[in-house]
């Protein structure tokens, strides 16, 4: 029998609407114990000397339980969303990268929108080559320089 949370479908992380996919990721987590472990960003303390076997299997518990978030997040975000968040280490490091993309493509895209009629053509251009919601200010100033020369 399969258990109750492989039942449940993750919402998945696109690089849009990300405070739809947080208000829903973070009561996923919830209800798996595991949003406090996102939230603290911080390991368990060591064990003590002699510990017994119920503060054993508690300590591990709790150890887990990061890798068990991670685990969720890795799940919830897209292939091109994942590439980025690969190397992180603790759930909240992927917390602050999806958000810090959101704001990202939210600003390309009001440049892109707000660039007057002189780059009209280089933006078509830069549309038709390159995904721009995956775009950095950065990476949109450096394809804006190379068009202009």
């Amino acid at each position: 029998m399969a258990s109750s949370s492989s039942l449940v479908s993750i919402s998945l992380f696109t690089g849009e609407n990300y405070q739809v996919w947080e208000v829903k990721i973070k009561a996923y987590l919830r209800s798996l114990a595991l949003w406090t472990t996102v939230e603290e960003d911080r390991d368990p303390p060591p064990l003590g000397n002699n510990p017994t076997v119920n503060q054993i299997q508690m300590h591990e518990a709790q150890v887990t339980k990061k890798d068990k978030a991670l685990k969720v997040l890795h799940t919830g975000v897209a292939d091109h969303i994942f590439t980025s968040i690969m190397a992180c280490k603790t759930p909240k490091e992927i917390g602050i990268i999806c958000r810090k993309r959101t704001r990202e493509s939210s600003i390309v895209e009001k440049i892109l929108i707000s660039i007057t009629e002189r780059f009209e053509f280089k933006i078509s251009t830069i549309e038709e080559a390159q995904d721009v919601t995956k775009l950095s200010v950065a990476d949109l100033i450096s394809e804006l320089h190379v068009r202009e020369q």
